[in-house]
């Protein structure tokens, strides 16, 4: 009896393989699905914060003129949450220390903070906010 045709392809080296394109399709469908929906687009609030979580990751959505942000929730200089913070223009205000952080990037806008936090790519589609988190 012979060997079934997928039984044929995975038997080839991985180099091979990757010649017949299915390890490079593979790759490109996990590249493009790593979009998480966090949060309903009604659920934010002009002017105001609020966190999100996702596999251990702590994160702040804000929205300010219709654009919505997403960095980390966690102030670089203080044990505190951003998402509780105020919003001014494009920058958040930490509760704690008034550090500024710019919404845009996560970089920071005013001491005493001196680390950035880290910003997240955000989507919206159909009501819903997605961050690409991988």
């Amino acid at each position: 009896m012979g060997a079934s045709p997928a039984g044929d392809f995975y038997s080839l080296p991985l180099r091979n393989r990757q010649q017949a394109g299915s390890y490079k399709k593979t790759q490109r469908k996990k590249a493009m699905s790593n979009w998480t929906d966090v949060a309903a687009e009604a659920d934010l609030f002009e002017g105001a914060g609020i966190a999100v979580a996702h596999e251990g990751q702590d994160i702040a959505l804000f929205i300010v003129d219709g654009e919505v942000f997403a960095i980390n929730n966690l102030c670089t200089h203080g044990n505190a949450k951003l998402c509780d913070g105020f919003v001014e223009g494009h920058n958040v205000e930490c509760p704690f220390h008034q550090a500024q952080f710019s919404l845009r990037d996560g970089s920071v806008a005013c001491g005493p903070a001196t680390e950035p936090v880290k910003s997240w790519p955000v989507k919206m589609e159909g009501g819903r906010v997605f961050l690409q988190l991988g």
